[in-house]
């Protein structure tokens, strides 16, 4: 697996900046290409996706200053977008590059989920040994496993076919669970509705089986809708605002 490193986010500011940037196997010391900025880090990563070369590299910068080195790792995702992992600047910079407007190189960032969870909730489905190499690659979340398609597994240094099948497996698994999960919260939260009201409040269910909302109160919302017949829009998210209370005479004052 090969990492790339990048100091700076755009194109402009490395050009005034420029910096030495060594691109490496992932979890070794050979070295792929050298970079003198950002973008053309990024254009010869494009390259090698293109030509099948390579899918993962890590970048290193070595500069000046408290702040080197910096490393960051891209990897190769779907329809030419990209991972970059890692917390360093250098990960912030590059990550800025390829999500700005048109990407970078034509590459663009490859998009993850807000909330992710973590890799270890993986340990009792994954190898230590290879959760420790994913982790070394730079990995910290399932959803990041999940954006690099399974085809890519093998180019990743120490990852075999045994062990894409551990990762790819593991993954397919959670989708089941997750899946599974999914449909017992509907069904908890369709819990009493008539089928008409089912009918009329499936999309909001959907959304709330999919949400952070409890169970019993996401239900409770959904048969207070159902009672009142209140419209749910098609692309409904969430509950639907109730109309606010008619206006009742207005409060006599009480005599002194």
């Amino acid at each position: 697996m090969s990492a790339v490193v990048v100091s700076i986010a755009s194109r402009t500011q490395l050009a005034r900046h420029e910096v030495s940037l060594v691109a490496r196997d992932v979890g070794t010391a050979r070295e792929c290409w050298h970079a003198a900025h950002s973008g053309s880090a990024l254009a010869r990563f494009a390259r090698d996706i293109d030509g099948g070369r390579r899918r993962f590299v890590e970048l290193l910068w070595v500069g000046d200053g408290p702040a080197s080195p910096q490393t960051a790792t891209l990897a190769a995702a779907h329809d030419s977008t990209v991972l970059v992992l890692g917390t360093t600047p250098l990960a912030d910079g590059l990550r800025a590059a390829l999500d700005r407007a048109g990407g970078c190189a034509g590459l663009s960032l490859a998009p993850l989920p807000e909330l992710r969870t973590p890799l270890h909730a993986l340990a009792p489905l994954l190898p230590r040994r290879t959760r420790t190499i994913l982790e070394q690659a730079g990995f910290r979340d399932v959803e990041e496993l999940a954006a690099v398609p399974p085809a890519h597994w093998t180019g990743l240094d120490r990852i075999a076919t045994a062990r894409a099948e551990q990762i790819g497996n593991a993954l397919a698994f959670r989708r089941r669970h997750l899946a599974f999960a999914a449909a017992e919260r509907r069904d908890q939260i369709a819990a009493g509705l008539a089928p008409a009201a089912l009918a009329r409040l499936a999309p909001l269910i959907d959304a709330l089986a999919a949400s952070d909302l409890a169970a019993d109160v996401a239900g409770d919302v959904c048969r207070r809708l159902a009672r009142a017949e209140t419209p749910v829009p098609p692309d409904a998210t969430g509950p639907a605002p109730l109309a606010p209370a008619e206006p009742g005479p207005p409060r006599q004052e009480a005599a002194r």
